[in-house]
């Protein structure tokens, strides 16, 4: 033990992090509120992008008339579902086949993005948005996770045969026997509310064009930077 201890010890002293206290580079900043998150960013000639969201959880899109916010002074563009391109890559695409950025055909969920507007401020784009008229057909829709996966339920997604959309498979040790072999079984149901990641920015996203090198620099929320760059190139 003595050795083990004594060799453990050397290596913790090699090491330049592992094991050592240390500093938040950025805790400081962040302590202080000079922090610069994506939403604090400016840059010249920046435009503002606000997105028309759907008011109900699960309906056909029949038309989105742009023709009134597109007359609006101030406003430099609006993209509907018909701009896109139709790749099948939503802002998460695992197994989500027929999610886009801005839907086509069909909202699955209250705020679904159904037009973009790019002004020169804030309040241009917010009533650019109001000027926006969405026609949709309302169809039922699922609430709960355990009515959602009956045979006869609405299908949300149209390749998701009973609303699952992928499946993932663990199989680690013996569970029958481990059910067996066990002094007591305890089963239960557990709810929990709603939960989102703590970060201390608010959702944002900043995208600035380089025409000379043709690239596109991106700053957002997000935990997945090189996820995101993926999307980004695929869409």
């Amino acid at each position: 033990m003595a050795r083990e201890h004594n060799i453990v010890g050397k290596v913790r002293e090699e090491l330049t992090v592992v094991g050592k206290d240390s500093s938040r580079v950025d805790g400081i900043l962040k302590a202080t509120g000079k922090a610069e998150f994506a939403g604090d960013m400016t840059l010249p000639g920046m435009l503002v992008g606000k997105v028309l969201r759907s008011p109900f959880p699960h309906a056909k899109i029949l038309n989105v008339d742009i023709s009134k916010a597109e007359k609006l002074t101030g406003v430099k563009a609006i993209v509907t579902g018909k701009d896109h391109p139709g790749n099948g890559f939503g802002p998460i695409a695992y197994g989500i086949r027929d999610n886009q950025i801005i839907q086509q055909e069909k909202v699955r969920y209250i705020g679904d993005a159904v037009a973009a507007v790019a002004a020169i401020d804030e309040d241009i784009a917010m009533e650019a948005l109001s000027l926006i008229k969405e026609d949709y057909e309302v169809l039922p829709a699922v609430f709960d996770e355990e009515e959602a996966y009956r045979p006869e339920a609405p299908r949300i997604h149209d390749h998701a045969e009973r609303n699952v959309c992928f499946r993932v498979f663990l199989n680690y040790g013996d569970v029958e026997k481990g059910f067996k072999e066990s002094d007591t079984i305890v089963e239960l149901k557990v709810e929990t509310g709603k939960k989102n990641h703590a970060q201390l920015e608010p959702y944002a996203t900043l995208a600035s064009y380089d025409p000379y090198s043709q690239k596109v620099t991106v700053w957002t929320t997000t935990q997945a930077a090189y996820k995101f760059r993926k999307y980004f190139a695929l869409s």
